[in-house]
């Protein structure tokens, strides 16, 4: 990164001064660096009421983003609820043909088990959502001016 700080510093300072800038200078490429990132993202409609840990989610169409090694985003494309799911990558030894989510039913309720990605080796086990919990502000703690030590009694006493 210094290098490309002397070049706009360089830069800066010949366009403040009204110079032209030498034509080895012009023709130099700074590094480029993007945050730009690729998601895998499929759309699924989904009959029926699930469940993933305690939280239940309607019949409808979501959006399913995987977000990095064991995170995986949920979007409800209607009412526009987004979740984070917790994940664990299983790979498997066959890519798979098309995508399928996997639902266990207890009782009443079906709850997402796992996301087979289509055109990959490769399945999503969920484990939970992923909770927000808040940071607390630091707080301030007022110090009192104190002796830590009763006067005379130091605990290092000079023999």
């Amino acid at each position: 990164m210094p290098s490309l700080l002397a070049f706009l510093v360089v830069l800066i300072s010949l366009a403040a001064t009204g110079q032209e800038v030498p034509q080895g200078l012009a023709e130099a490429h700074a590094p480029v660096q993007t945050d730009a990132r690729h998601y895998l993202v499929f759309t699924v409609n989904v009959p029926f009421t699930f469940t993933v840990d305690k939280r239940t989610f309607k019949a409808g169409q979501y959006k399913f983003a995987v977000l990095g090694p064991g995170l995986l985003g949920v979007l409800n494309t209607k009412t526009r609820e987004a979740v984070h799911l917790i994940t664990r990558d299983v790979q498997l030894a066959e890519v798979a043909p098309a995508t399928h989510l996997t639902f266990t039913k207890s009782g009443k309720r079906r709850r997402l088990t796992s996301i087979l990605l289509g055109g990959r080796a490769q399945n999503l086990q969920i484990v939970g959502e992923e909770m927000f919990v808040p940071q607390s502000p630091p707080q301030a703690v007022p110090l009192l001016p104190m002796d830590l030590f009763q006067r005379g009694k130091s605990p290092l006493q000079a023999h």
